[in-house]
């Protein structure tokens, strides 16, 4: 639908994927400051506000979701 929406409407974006953020996240927050026209008023990015959620719940829940479906378990 948002492509759609931007499509219709005509309007420039600029797309950034999230694999991108978490594998090179200050070079691609550089290319959106560069692409705004504001990465002169930045001298230095931030660290990045993503932190990892999944502790041993979330991994022993799915442990037992795999062995429920009878799929191998990567962990």
């Amino acid at each position: 639908a948002w492509e759609h929406l931007i499509g219709r409407a005509k309007l420039q974006v600029h797309e950034v994927w999230y694999e991108d953020l978490t594998t090179d996240y200050e070079a691609t927050a550089r290319r959106v400051l560069q692409y705004m026209g504001i990465e002169k008023d930045v001298p230095a990015i931030p660290p990045p506000p993503i932190e990892r959620q999944a502790g041993e719940l979330n991994e022993r829940l799915r442990r037992e979701l795999h062995e429920y479906l009878g799929l191998p378990s990567a962990a």
